[in-house]
């Protein structure tokens, strides 16, 4: 590898020398690239001799590629091979690789690749041709060689083939027109019929049939007739010669309304036979118009502010000369007051500018889809804004150019309501007092009831509004009877009477307010009487309760007030008491508690 960027100049030389070795083929591959590229010579010596034998040599640039070489020197005995490479100058690459030896003979030439694909015919019928290429590239050859049959060494060969041979349909076409009957008048011009054929050519091949009419008229003419000339109508008046001051129009009219024609006599009043006449009057005898035209300008005048962008105009007159006789004003002059005036800016130094709110914005979308909502607008600190230290807005207290509003709005719709159910409220007793029973209840969809589309309450199937239920109630145990106390003595002491017993009722652990079975107006206490005899009467008789008198309360039958005294100091609080009349009153069983 010789790279000549390293210091080397013109003449020098770098060899590259090959161990011994064999075979009738040499193979490579080179690089040859610089604007002074010198010359690669490849020599073979003989094992033994210090003979060189050139067998290959190339001179010049080839490109910043790698090229392929093959030599066959048909060398039998061992050699060496040694490249030479020639430096052109300052500017050049050379370099070697991969090099080979064969013991056969080895191909020179490049090998062709597969044809391509036949291309578009070049016409659709009638015969036309199409053609395939294919490249040297299978194996490519060796630098310098191309494949076998590459004359132009294009490195490809393209081959070509007729085809769509089949004939083009061939539409017809009209032959010449032929006289086909006599001429319509026996002088003068007149018609006459004429014919055709499709035949020029005929249709073939499914072309078309021709196209138009197989017979037509023609002019004819059987002898000129004499036409005697007629004027046509005159013409519009031609444009005055002048815009003002008095000027000429002319018109005309010719002898052709027919010309005179086969000896006929020209139009009446054509003395000089040209055909022609012509006639004319005066027109504009008004005074010339006199276009105004503008005066020099006048000095500018003073500028109109004294800071920030100002004007200062100046004027020029419509009055060199001014408009006369209807003449234009002068140009530029549009409202026509005979004066022009221009402007330029002065005094361009900026001036304070206060800051000016803009347009509020439309207000936006309310809040809320219904019911009560708020929206809001704004406006910038922009119409100006403040410039060259001016004032912010009235009121843009923190300066940021921007201030918002804020108002109430309802979309107009009221926002649905969905129902709610209100307290529970009994519509029946309990059916029990004691014991567990079922109180009935019931609850209303009012708080709040369904409005606007809202939903019905929870649970409300029917959609009425009204709920109902039950609750357990009275669930604490029922009151019961206490055993029965003793009989009470019989009422009389002889002959029959009555005795009585009661029993409490026990409400200890009950439900509060609940009664025993059969304590119908809940005084807790109930008695039973039986009859009672204690023998007959002396006497046979009865006791009679008028002669001996009732016990007081608190005395048993036959017992004295004393001893009711005695026997009532030593009774305890929960002795039953009887009282009554001995003699068929009713007696009354006292309880203490």
């Amino acid at each position: 590898y010789v790279e000549s960027s390293s210091p080397a100049k013109a003449g020098d030389v770098a060899r590259l020398i090959s161990p011994e070795t064999s075979g009738p083929c040499l193979e490579f591959y080179f690089h040859m690239y610089g604007r002074q590229m010198g010359t690669i010579h490849v020599y073979t010596r003989l094992s033994g001799s210090a003979d060189l034998q050139l067998q290959w040599e190339l001179v010049g640039d080839k490109g910043d590629t790698w090229h392929r070489a093959v030599i066959n020197h048909n060398i039998t005995d061992n050699y060496q091979v040694i490249f030479q490479g020639d430096i052109g100058g300052f500017l050049s690459d050379m370099a070697i690789d991969d090099i080979t030896t064969w013991n056969e003979t080895c191909k020179v030439f490049g090998g062709w690749g597969d044809w391509g694909n036949w291309t578009d015919c070049t016409a659709s019928c009638g015969g036309g041709i199409q053609n395939r290429t294919r490249y040297c590239d299978n194996p490519p050859p060796p630098y310098g060689i191309t494949c076998v049959g590459d004359d132009d060494g294009d490195m490809a060969d393209t081959e070509q083939q007729n085809c769509n041979t089949q004939s083009c349909p061939v539409d017809g076409g009209w032959g010449s027109w032929q006289p086909a009957g006599a001429c319509s008048v026996t002088c003068g011009p007149g018609t006459e019929p004429i014919e055709r054929e499709c035949d020029s050519p005929a249709p073939q091949h499914g072309g078309k049939q021709c196209v138009g009419p197989s017979m037509d008229t023609q002019s004819c003419d059987k002898g000129l007739c004499p036409i005697n000339g007629d004027w046509s109508p005159w013409s519009g008046w031609s444009a005055c010669n002048v815009t003002c001051g008095g000027g000429i129009q002319l018109r005309t009219r010719l002898c052709d309304n027919p010309p005179p024609q086969h000896g006929g006599n020209n139009c009446v009043g054509d003395d000089d036979g040209d055909g022609a006449d012509t006639d004319y009057q005066e027109c504009n005898t008004n005074l010339c118009p006199v276009d105004g035209g503008w005066s020099q300008w006048l000095p500018w005048e003073t500028c109109n502010l004294s800071c920030g962008r100002g004007t200062q105009r100046r004027i020029r007159t419509c009055t060199e000369p001014a408009p006369q006789y209807n003449g234009n004003g002068c140009l530029g002059d549009p409202n026509g007051d005979g004066t022009d005036e221009d402007s330029r800016p002065c005094q361009i130094q900026p001036c304070p500018v206060d800051g000016s709110w803009g347009v509020w914005t439309t207000y936006g979308p309310c809040s809320a889809t219904c019911g009560p909502g708020t929206q809001s607008r704004s406006r910038l600190c922009d119409n100006p804004a403040p410039s060259n230290r001016g004032k912010d807005c009235p009121g843009d207290v923190d300066g940021d150019g921007r201030e918002e509003e804020t108002r109430s709005c309802n979309s107009g719709a009221p926002c649905p309501v969905d129902g709610m159910w209100g307290p529970w409220f009994e519509i029946s007793p309990c059916n029990v007092t004691c014991g567990g029973g079922i109180v009935v209840k019931e609850r209303l969809c009012n708080a709040p009831s369904p409005q606007h589309g809202g939903n019905p309450c929870a649970g409300d199937i029917d959609g009425d509004g009204r709920e109902v239920g039950f609750d357990v109630c009275k669930t604490g145990r029922c009151p019961v009877w206490d055993a029965w106390g003793s009989w009470s003595p019989c009422t009389v002491t002889c002959g029959p009477g009555d005795r009585e017993r009661a029993r409490v009722c026990d409400t200890a652990g009950a439900e509060p307010g609940a009664a025993c079975l059969g304590d119908a107006i809940g005084v807790g206490v109930d008695t039973e009487e039986e009859t009672c005899n204690n023998g007959p009467c002396p006497g046979g008789e009865e006791d009679d309760c008028t002669a001996q008198g009732c016990p007081n309360p608190g005395i048993l039958a036959g017992q004295t007030q004393e001893e009711a005294e005695e026997d009532g100091e030593e009774k305890s609080d929960n002795t039953a008491l009887l009282a009554g009349a001995a003699c068929g009153g009713i007696g009354v069983v006292l309880i203490a508690v």
